[in-house]
C-alpha cells in the first residue's frame, strides 16, 4: 500500500505517520488537520485528495501494525485479568465448600443427637 500511494505522491511523511501512531484512534483528532488545511485554503474540497490518503493511510498503516503485533504489556494485561477471574473463581468455590462442611457438619450434630436420644429410648423400652 505505502508503495502504490508513493507512486501517485500520496504517501504520508515519516512525521505525519509518528503523529497518527499517536493519534489514529481518536477520529476527531484525525480529521482536524484536514478541516484546518481546508479552512486555510491551503485545499480545496476538489483538490485534498492526496492529503486525506496520507492521514487515512498513516491511520490504517498504524492501525494494522497495532493489530498485528500484540504488545507485551497486552499479553501481561491479558493474563492478569485471566489469572484474576480464575483467582475470584476459585475463592467463591472454596466459600461454597467451607458453606457445604458447616451444613454437612450441623446435620451430622443433628443426627447424632437423634440416634442418642433414639438409643436412650430403646433402652427404656427394654427394660
Amino acid at each position: 500500500m505505502d508503495k502504490l500511494l508513493q507512486k501517485y505522491k500520496c504517501a504520508p511523511s515519516q512525521a505525519g505517520i509518528e503523529w497518527v501512531q499517536k493519534l489514529w484512534k481518536d477520529e476527531d483528532k484525525v480529521v482536524e488537520p484536514i478541516k484546518q488545511c481546508q479552512r486555510q485554503k491551503k485545499i480545496k474540497k476538489t483538490k485534498g485528495k492526496k492529503i486525506v490518503c496520507a492521514v487515512l493511510e498513516a491511520c490504517l498503516s498504524s492501525m494494522q501494525k497495532e493489530i498485528r503485533v500484540p504488545t507485551p504489556k497486552k499479553i501481561a494485561d491479558v493474563e492478569h485479568a485471566t489469572l484474576k477471574l480464575e483467582n475470584e473463581v476459585l475463592k467463591t468455590s472454596v466459600t461454597f465448600e467451607k458453606e457445604s462442611q458447616k451444613k454437612l457438619e450441623t446435620q451430622t450434630d443433628t443426627l447424632k443427637s437423634e440416634i442418642s436420644k433414639l438409643k436412650l429410648q430403646l433402652s427404656w423400652v427394654k427394660t
